[in-house]
């Protein structure tokens, strides 16, 4: 029993060891936009991206969301959420998969 706690420690040890040499990356966005004059006009803006990468393997997720008012009615709705894959080949060559769905009004 001892030996294959063992096992499994030295296992999960190799695997946190190798994600730590993962880069990780992260970009965030928040923006509100307000305007009084002939009509009111506010605006809402929130984006995010991030980028995981290991070796030859990268997983990226991106979302936005907008959202707009002009004299008290809804004027535009955007979302976007995003998530792909991509795994190079070699110096010249990659191959990924990714899905995106969008929302606009």
């Amino acid at each position: 029993m001892f030996a294959h706690e063992l096992q499994l420690w030295f296992d999960l040890h190799s695997l946190f060891s190798s994600l730590a040499q993962a880069k990780v990356s992260n970009e965030s966005e928040a923006g509100l936009s307000a305007a009084n004059g002939n009509t009111k006009t506010q605006t809402y803006n929130l984006r995010q991206s991030n980028v995981w990468e290991y070796f030859e393997h990268q997983i990226q997720f991106k979302g936005r969301f907008l959202n707009s008012f002009a004299g008290g009615s809804e004027t535009a709705r955007y979302l976007s959420l995003g998530l792909r894959y991509e795994m190079k080949l070699s110096e010249n060559f990659s191959v990924f998969a990714g899905e995106t769905l969008e929302r606009d009004k």
